[in-house]
């Protein structure tokens, strides 16, 4: 049989469309028996979940890289190659972006010419807004709280303490340093006291005295602020 195509766009009535899904994706189309190839049109691409897919073509750039992750989602289902053997369970992306003609750059004036094409803005400006777009979800997942509850790597956490986060006046922001710490959980041999019939613990370094109280807020023991007024009580009681 030649090969073969079929296309799917905003416009292909749904039972049509449903009926190329289904033939593209059944079993006996695995390496492109009946359908080769599939041309989608950008609104026809929504909610697609196809199979057995080796390659995808955008035919030019798109300002937003996420429609990038789209046309590829389309191809990368869960399952949607376990028709294949192992090794042929991937995908290869392709995207066409139109360069500046050398010929015609020659032949125009300079005032008119440009370093580069209309395709390759559109492509450099999504790469940059995508990368800023990556570090910014990357830094959300570091903060949030599925991070420590996951136990995955990199969490950034500040550590509850009794500081102020941050204050009225911005600019006081940015030229104090940062006050949250690090959680880090560490062993120690320390001492009781009992204050009010409650239990603290300290810990003697050099000539500081370190005084520990247990938080709820985290499960652990903290060291206590040295401005609260624990400080000096315990220290009365020590003397």
């Amino acid at each position: 049989m030649k090969n073969t195509y079929a296309i799917i766009s905003g416009e292909t009535p749904s039972d049509i469309r449903d009926k190329i899904i289904q033939i593209f994706n059944s079993k006996e189309n695995c390496r492109g028996e009946i359908i080769k190839v599939l041309l989608v049109s950008k609104t026809g691409a929504e909610g697609l979940d196809l199979k057995n897919i080796r390659e995808t073509h955008q035919v030019e750039p798109y300002w937003d890289k996420s429609r990038d992750d789209q046309v590829i989602a389309r191809a990368v289902r869960q399952e949607s190659h376990d028709d294949l053997p192992k090794e042929d369970r991937d995908v290869q992306p392709y995207l066409y972006i139109s360069t500046k003609n050398d010929e015609i750059w020659d032949l125009m004036q300079e005032k008119d010419r440009e370093d580069e094409s209309i395709d390759e803005k559109f492509n450099n400006r999504a790469l940059e807004k995508y990368k800023l777009n990556l570090e910014f979800r990357k830094l959300l997942s570091e903060v949030s709280i599925e991070c420590q509850i996951f136990g995955y790597e990199h969490c950034r956490v500040c550590a509850p303490t009794n500081q102020i986060l941050y204050r009225d006046d911005p600019m006081i922001d940015i030229k104090l340093p940062d006050p949250c710490e690090t959680i880090l959980e560490t062993e120690a041999i320390a001492k009781e006291i009992e204050y009010k019939g409650i239990k603290y613990y300290y810990i003697i370094n050099g000539k500081n005295t370190i005084f520990y109280e247990y938080r709820d807020d985290f499960g652990g023991y903290a060291p206590i602020d040295p401005a609260s007024y624990l400080i000096d009580e315990l220290h009365k009681l020590l003397e």
